[in-house]
Order: structure tokens, then C-alpha cells, then sequence
């Protein structure tokens, strides 16, 4: 890359809010703003969702009871790509650096009732997603308030692989 491309590269910002600055895109740049209050104002404790997965496997009384704990803390929502998911609640947090770019600069994390195992309804399972177009979505369904627990908004996330990686979207169920 030449010192050209490079400075040009730079001066490029990598969060949607900050490239998006006409009036065309206000309810863009509100949303990331709300979302970012709603980061600070109700922060995720990382620390709560570890400390639950360590006292599930101080719980466990077989070796595969172990692994299940282990693998019970916050997933990827790319392990449920095309499976109906009942949204229950959501967070939001602000993304490392590393994942700015193209994203919203916020990700989500969503507490979920899994259809095909009702005990998640007590349980729930929680996932993690920063694509732009979910974090969007469940943003908005928090908002329009049919995110609840006691009757889940049910969608499904696909994606699909791209020359960028993978375009994550949403439906209904």
C-alpha cells in the first residue's frame, strides 16, 4: 500500500455514526446515540455472566455435566443461524476496537428462549451478535416494547457469506 492509499484509508471514519453526518441519516445517528446511553446506563456485568458458568461447573456432578457448564456462558449467535429464537431481553455494550469497523460500535447481547427446549424460558441462554442489521432490529423491537419475558418476540437470524464475511439479517418467524 502506498503512503497514499494509507492517509486516504485513515481519514476514512470506521463507525457508521461518524461516516453518515448528512440529515438523511438522523434517525442512524439517534439510534447509536440511545444505544450508547443504554450501554452506559445499564452496563453488562461480565463478571456475572462468568461467575454463573464457574458455579454451574462447581454444581456438576459428571464429567459431561462439566462441559455443559463450561459451554453455557454467552455464545455466538452464529451458532443458531436459521433456528427460531424468543427474545427475552437484551443489553447493549460498546464493541472493541477491533470490530468497529462497518458496525454500529455497539453489540448486543440477548437473553433467548430457545422453541426446541422449553427450559430456556426459566433459563434463559444468552448470546452475543454486533451485525449491524440485528443490533438494529432488536433494538428497535426493544423500543416498540415486544421484547419481554414473559411472551418472547420470536425471529430468526440467517446469514449468508460474502466477500466481506457474513451478512447476518433477520426475519420472523
Amino acid at each position: 500500500m502506498s503512503d497514499t492509499e494509507n492517509t486516504a484509508n485513515e481519514n476514512v471514519p470506521a463507525r457508521m455514526e461518524d461516516r453518515f453526518q448528512t440529515e438523511q441519516f438522523l434517525p442512524l445517528r439517534n439510534m447509536i446515540r440511545h444505544i450508547s446511553q443504554l450501554a452506559e446506563l445499564d452496563p453488562v456485568d461480565s463478571q456475572l455472566i462468568a461467575a454463573r458458568v464457574i458455579n454451574m461447573i462447581a454444581m456438576a456432578e459428571t464429567p459431561e455435566q462439566v462441559i455443559e457448564a463450561a459451554e453455557s456462558g454467552a455464545a455466538d449467535a452464529a451458532d443458531y443461524l436459521g433456528r427460531p429464537l424468543g427474545l427475552m431481553a437484551v443489553q447493549f455494550d460498546k464493541s472493541d476496537d477491533s470490530y468497529e469497523e462497518g458496525t454500529l460500535g455497539y453489540y448486543a447481547i440477548l437473553q433467548i428462549q430457545l422453541a426446541e427446549r422449553p427450559e430456556t424460558k426459566e433459563d434463559p441462554l444468552i448470546i452475543t451478535i454486533g451485525a449491524p442489521n440485528v443490533v438494529a432490529a432488536v433494538y428497535q423491537w426493544m423500543r416498540q416494547g415486544v421484547v419481554s419475558h414473559d411472551n418472547p418476540y420470536w425471529f430468526i437470524i440467517n446469514g449468508r457469506k460474502t466477500k466481506r464475511g457474513t451478512l447476518y439479517t433477520v426475519r420472523g418467524v
